[in-house]
This record gives structure tokens, C-alpha cells and sequence, in this order.
């Protein structure tokens, strides 16, 4: 199912995700993987079967993650951030649950909070693979990306990065090119 997920294929882990249930219908990352998957496929079941996930492990951060993410995607802003927020809480070192959390702070119009996770999601640098992702959020929502003072060599990569990752994005490009000046580069 993993490779399906992977590929974009969600009919196909969505078939799998409920053979496998069959099998073992208490299994509880199969559920909340099949809840994601139906979610995807904007299936109205999506949020009965993380529900029932969420019954079987509560508290469990992927599962909050997952609960969060399909209550966003349904209209249903104050919950989603509320079940995002328990999951942040609850697994603070997993940046791609603060990462949901931020998106989901952003629509939710509630700019300040995300800036304050995207910021942490910036500082992990290269220990968090999606910094472009993070990039292209901060600038879409804020106009600019924060500087670290005194590592401009930093800020020169960073910014690079998210210029091969979105070469047509103006803003990245124009952020690169105030970091090159100030680390002396032109």
C-alpha cells in the first residue's frame, strides 16, 4: 500500500489498506492509513474510519495528525487546528506533523501561530527534508524568509535549495540574491 501511497495511486492502498482490514480490522496504523487514502480519494467514510482509529489508540499523534488533516479538508477549521495542535504536542520532534499544523494555521488565518512553527521548521535545516516546502509557505504567506543573523553562508544554501526546487518562484530567487549580497557573494 506503501508504494501505491508513493506513487499516487490511492484507489489502489485504498483496496489494500481494506483487504487488510478485513484480516485484522483492529489494526490501527492500516485504519488511520485507509482514513488518509479516503480522505485523498474524498471519500465521505474518511472521517469514520480515523474516528474509529482515534477510539482504538486515543492520543495517538500520527492518528490526531491524520483526524486534523481530513477535518481541515472537510471545513472544519477550529477542530482540525485543536486535533493538530494535541498531535504537535504530543510528538514535538516530528516536523512533518508541525509542518500540517502550520498549513492548517495558515487557513485558518491564524498567521502569527504558523509563523512561529514554520520558524522552528526553518531551523532544522537540512535535518528536515521538506525546506523548500517551508520556504514556499513563509513566502507565499509572508512575503520573506527569516535571516540567521551571522550565517549568511547558511541562508545562501537554504536559499539555493529552494530556488532549483522552485525555479520560477520570484520571491525565492529575490531572497537569494539579498543573501548573496550580504555574505559577500554577487
Amino acid at each position: 500500500a506503501q508504494s501505491a501511497i508513493a506513487k499516487k495511486d490511492y484507489a489502489s492502498a485504498a483496496r489494500q489498506y481494506k483487504a487488510l482490514l478485513e484480516i485484522e480490522p483492529d489494526d490501527v496504523l492500516a485504519l488511520n492509513n485507509f482514513a488518509w487514502v479516503a480522505g485523498q480519494l474524498k471519500d465521505p467514510k474518511a472521517l469514520e474510519y480515523v474516528e474509529r482509529a482515534d477510539k482504538l489508540a486515543p492520543g495517538n499523534p500520527a492518528i490526531l495528525d491524520t483526524f486534523g488533516m481530513l477535518l481541515m479538508d472537510k471545513g472544519d477549521t477550529a477542530r482540525g487546528v485543536e486535533l493538530l495542535q494535541r498531535a504537535v504536542a504530543a510528538a514535538p520532534n516530528d516536523a512533518a506533523i508541525r509542518l500540517n499544523l502550520a498549513r492548517a494555521l495558515i487557513k485558518a488565518g491564524q498567521k502569527d501561530a504558523a509563523r512561529k512553527e514554520l520558524d522552528t521548521l526553518a531551523m532544522l535545516g537540512d535535518k528536515f527534508p521538506a525546506q523548500t516546502e517551508v520556504a514556499k509557505l513563509i513566502l507565499d504567506t509572508y512575503g520573506t524568509l527569516p535571516v540567521e543573523k551571522g550565517d549568511a553562508a547558511r541562508d545562501v544554501e537554504r536559499l539555493q535549495k529552494a530556488v532549483a526546487a522552485a525555479p520560477n518562484a520570484a520571491a525565492i530567487r529575490l531572497n537569494l540574491a539579498r543573501a548573496l549580497i550580504r555574505a559577500g557573494q554577487k
